[in-house]
């Protein structure tokens, strides 16, 4: 798996113009993003391979798509995250099963911190877990987004279609609403 190349801004601008002329070209940013895809995607399914054949058709649809693409200065994984969304509502809504997400103990205590919640026990991890299960999907996406697949507002705001600002404003009320929640 690829994913240890990583590219600048203007790097990547100059391969993804590239790659809209000459498709071969595409391969670069493929070996830069499979692996950070693939994760996101694992973490999410719980299947490797689903994994692998979800990320086949997400690079796929990014290799077709790429002609009509626009840098506009954010990294193109953001671009790859939203089509990964996309792909994985769209399993789930044709198995028509819920979505669940593997949430690593290290991603579960950031939460915990930033929520202000400084004994890390398993306890406290478990309520935090549960609680964030009953959350509304949109507050858990913000979360998940923000805090286990670690992205900046400005990428938040390219996946999710809003703007930098807002994402942060929702991510924090979201976190509100855990704290509330595991309050209750």
């Amino acid at each position: 798996m690829g994913g240890d190349r990583k590219y600048s801004i203007e790097e990547e601008e100059r391969i993804i113009k590239r790659a809209q002329k000459d498709h071969r070209v595409f391969g670069l940013l493929y070996d830069a993003y499979f692996k950070q895809i693939y994760l996101f995607v694992l973490k999410r399914v719980a299947d490797e391979n689903l994994s692998g054949e979800l990320c086949s058709t997400i690079f796929l649809k990014a290799l077709t798509k790429l002609p009509g693409y626009k840098c506009m200065g954010y990294p193109f994984s953001s671009w790859l995250y939203r089509i990964a969304i996309n792909e994985i509502n769209m399993h789930y809504r044709a198995i028509k099963k819920t979505q669940t997400i593997e949430i690593q103990v290290n991603d579960a205590s950031v939460v915990m911190q930033e929520i202000e919640i400084h004994e890390l026990g398993d306890t406290e991890i478990e309520k935090m877990l549960e609680a964030l299960s009953k959350l509304k999907e949109p507050d858990q996406r913000l979360i998940e987004l923000r805090f286990f697949d670690k992205c900046s507002f400005k990428e938040m705001a390219v996946i999710l279609g809003i703007s930098a600002g807002n994402a942060k404003i929702r991510t924090y009320r979201a976190l509100d609403k855990l704290k509330k929640e595991m309050g209750a």
